[in-house]
């Protein structure tokens, strides 16, 4: 009887093995299209990186920069700046952004026809009475900060931490990973696009991105938990962005996670807001808080 089971499953796997068949599969070639990389801040010069995307097979090839195009800049309807000539694909626009300002690209690749895109500067964030509220026995230190959200407006935010620290002679800093359990922010938004939980309705990453819509037109008091290093000063990054470059982030973000860490995940689609083309035209405000260090 062992000896019949024992030939069965040979014959099986023998089986399984002997039957492979293979599969052409007509990949159908993409045509390269142009790519529009730019986010803007307030008071910096707009750079923007043209490129040509690159078919997804040809893994040896580098992308190619477009150093022949011409891009023209408008802001509010009017055209402020004109550049027609880069080196390695990078083009610079003598122009400096203010909050509230209406920009729309153009670039004219020859043989394409024409990319466009519009975005908005945003305000910056207002936040008032940034502190460490206490350290808890396991060594994590409690921010507390007030978010002013404005009422008239569609806000997005991407608030993270940055640890400073002495490294031999020098001064570093990293994004560090925090908590957050604030159901206002966590809930609703594309929270759990970046931020893990742990199954205790606690949050915690690398960065903390949410839409304003729990919390449009208040103050709201912000509370995150970061593990507390001897010596280390502590600082709170806030940026207000457009949509268009917080769904970029989100949507990056998800891109780059590990794909063994969820096999059977959909595929993702980067965000872009590029007409004609490919890429991320986008905005943002960036505003950075000290905290006392803890001794």
């Amino acid at each position: 009887m062992i000896m019949r089971k024992i030939l069965f499953i040979l014959t099986t796997v023998l089986t399984l093995t002997a039957c492979t068949r293979e599969l052409e599969v007509d990949m159908v070639y993409a045509e390269p299209e142009v790519v529009v990389m730019s986010c803007m801040e307030p008071d910096s010069l707009v750079r923007v990186n043209l490129s040509y995307s690159r078919y997804f097979l040809a893994v040896a090839d580098d992308f190619r920069p477009i150093d022949n195009a011409t891009i023209r800049l408008e802001v509010n309807g009017t055209e402020v700046a004109v550049a027609d000539s880069a080196q390695g694909g990078r083009y610079l626009l003598n122009y400096r952004p203010s909050e509230g300002d209406r920009l729309r690209l153009r670039a004219h690749v020859p043989g394409h026809d024409e990319v466009s895109a519009t975005t908005v500067m945003p305000r910056g964030a207002e936040v008032s009475n940034m502190r460490i509220v206490n350290i808890d026995s396991d060594g994590k230190s409690n921010i507390r900060f007030t978010l002013h959200d404005p009422a008239d407006e569609d806000n997005f935010y991407l608030i993270r931490v940055i640890q400073e620290y002495r490294s031999g002679n020098a001064l570093d800093n990293t994004y560090c990973d925090f908590s957050c359990n604030d159901y206002m922010l966590t809930e609703g938004g594309d929270i759990f696009s970046i931020l893990e939980s742990d199954g205790s309705g606690e949050t915690f990453g690398t960065v903390l991105a949410f839409p304003d819509d729990n919390i449009a037109g208040t103050d709201h008091e912000v509370s995150l938990k970061v593990r507390n290093y001897r010596g280390s000063t502590f600082y709170v990054e806030i940026v207000t962005c457009s949509r268009d470059y917080y769904l970029y982030e989100v949507s990056s973000r998800l891109y780059d996670d590990d794909p063994f860490s969820s096999l059977f995940s959909e595929p993702v689609q980067i965000h872009s807001n590029i007409s004609g083309g490919i890429g991320i035209f986008g905005a943002r405000s960036r505003k950075v808080y000290s905290i006392p260090s803890q001794s």
